[in-house]
């Protein structure tokens, strides 16, 4: 895959931001009849793949070369 082409393509701003708009600024969708240790695992669940989809993006950006660094980074 030619990374460096793709990532500076439509496709992927798009993509980065959906990701921004579904993961990290969309609140949680928590039912409040949970327990309170329910709802804090829950809490970290989505902390934890928040996480670890953000350290995917910036790998995937890595792999594109030094070159991309002028570009703004994602977070």
């Amino acid at each position: 895959m030619n990374y460096k082409a793709f990532i500076k393509t439509q496709e992927w701003i798009d993509l980065k931001g959906f990701f921004k708009d579904e993961i990290i600024d969309r609140p949680l969708d928590i039912k409040t009849d949970f327990s309170t240790e329910r709802i804090a695992l829950e809490v970290r669940a989505s902390q934890l793949a928040t996480a670890k989809v953000l350290k995917a993006i910036r790998k995937f950006e890595r792999l594109a070369g030094k070159e991309l660094v002028e570009q703004k980074p994602y977070i």
